[in-house]
Order: C-alpha cells, then sequence, then structure tokens
C-alpha cells in the first residue's frame, strides 16, 4: 500500500496558526475522499508541549464544524522535519529558522501561502534574487572598503587617539556609512522590494488579538489548503508515474 503523504504545518506556539491548519487540513482531506492519502499534523517552534489551542481558536474553528478542544502543543524537532515530506510554515521567518537547523530539509520546507499562490520556480527565483542581491551588497561594500582602506583606518585611528576631535570623526564616518548606503542603494531598495513581495505569504498570528483576527486567519488557510493539495497530490502522481 502507497505510504501517506506526512505534512506538517508549523508555527510559533502551535496553539493557534498551525493548530487550526492541520484540523483544517485534515477536515479537507476526508471531505476531498483523500484522507488515506494524506497524513497531517503540527508543531511549533516555540511551544510548550501540551499547552491546548488558544480559546478562540477552538471557537472559530467550531463555527466549522471542527471540535479543536483536543489539540495539545507540540515541540518541533529536527526528527520531526527530517520525518515529513513537506513542512508549511505560517511565515517565512519560521522558514528561514528550520531550513538554519534542518539545512537537508531544503526544497520540502514551504510558506503555506508561497505554495499556494507560486510555482516553486518563481519562488527559487525569489530566493535567488535574494541572495544576489545581499552577495552584490557584500561584494561592493567590501570593493569600497578596499579602495578607501587608508581613509578609515586613519579615521579609527584618530577616534582612539584623539578623543578630543570625537564629534569631528564621527561626523566624518557618518558621511563614509552615507556614501557606502548611497552606492548600494539601488540594490537596497530592490532587496526591500522582494522582501515585502515575500512576507505578503506570512499568515498573521492571531495569540491575543480579538476572535475576527482568528477567522481571519481561518479563512485563509482553508482557501489555500485545495491548492496546496491540487499541487501537492498532482506532483505525488507524477513522480509515481516516472
Amino acid at each position: 500500500m502507497e505510504r501517506p503523504m506526512r505534512v506538517l504545518f508549523v508555527c510559533s506556539g502551535n496553539t493557534c496558526r498551525s493548530s487550526m491548519a492541520e484540523a483544517l487540513a485534515r477536515c479537507w482531506a476526508e471531505k476531498a475522499g483523500v484522507a488515506n492519502r494524506i497524513r497531517v499534523a503540527s508543531a511549533g517552534m516555540e511551544a510548550f508541549p501540551g499547552e491546548p489551542a488558544a480559546a478562540a481558536a477552538v471557537a472559530v474553528l467550531k463555527e466549522e464544524g471542527i471540535d479543536l478542544s483536543g489539540h495539545r502543543a507540540r515541540l518541533l524537532t529536527p526528527e520531526m522535519v527530517r520525518e515529513a515530506d513537506v513542512i508549511l510554515t505560517m511565515t517565512r521567518r519560521h522558514k528561514e529558522k528550520i531550513l538554519h537547523q534542518v539545512p537537508e530539509a531544503k526544497g520540502k520546507v514551504f510558506v503555506l501561502k508561497e505554495l499556494a499562490e507560486g510555482s516553486d520556480r518563481a519562488v527559487a527565483d525569489l530566493e535567488s534574487r535574494e541572495a544576489e542581491l545581499l552577495a552584490a551588497i557584500r561584494r561592493k561594500e567590501e570593493m569600497l572598503s578596499a579602495r578607501h582602506r587608508e581613509e578609515l583606518e586613519s579615521l579609527r585611528r584618530e577616534r582612539r587617539e584623539l578623543l578630543e576631535r570625537l564629534e569631528e570623526v564621527e561626523s566624518r564616518l557618518q558621511e563614509w556609512r552615507e556614501y557606502l548606503e548611497r552606492e548600494t542603494q539601488p540594490e537596497r531598495e530592490e532587496l526591500e522590494e522582494l522582501r515585502q513581495r515575500m512576507e505578503e505569504w506570512d499568515i498573521e498570528d492571531p495569540i491575543g488579538q480579538p476572535v475576527a483576527v482568528y477567522r481571519r486567519v481561518r479563512e485563509e488557510i482553508k482557501e489555500n489548503l485545495p491548492r496546496i493539495f491540487a499541487r501537492l497530490l498532482g506532483e505525488a502522481e507524477s513522480d509515481q508515474g516516472r
């Protein structure tokens, strides 16, 4: 028998977003008749094991006919990451932290809305361009620093030896920092725009917020689940046919 695809939802505390996503995904899979093909779970990167789901999360899922009262938080471990076939995080920061801790998970960790809205190629292109921009900024700063090394060393020496001229030297250093910023401004602007686009994939953390925010999170997750599983199951079928 074919092994079910193991999908792990991840947020911070595993009491709001990821717990709601797990329950909603399980409900969707049952209604879609694919419950035997998908096994869903959830965990939190900063979870307190055994903590129940937030009352508001329980309330908004109850409106969907889903009982979340029995949920208990789990702390994400590297073993969970390695065992999962797909990890869907609520924000880009969660994704980055997971990949920092378990680099070999690259290629199976996605922001939930990232996987729903963008192709793997488009996501890879954005991340690749982000890395290129960061590298370009570092290279340009190193080049400019090398070109003006003597000036910088002189300024730093003056700051150490001539405290009475501290204000003047600090002013000149500020000019240097502004010069670096001006020289790398095009890359910085593009990097900021790119990061803003990627942050649109984040699902808001509703903890401590009104129940209306929990409903909004619930609807965001519900809206994206069909597209996610359509892609995941479609790709799984494609792999089997190869």
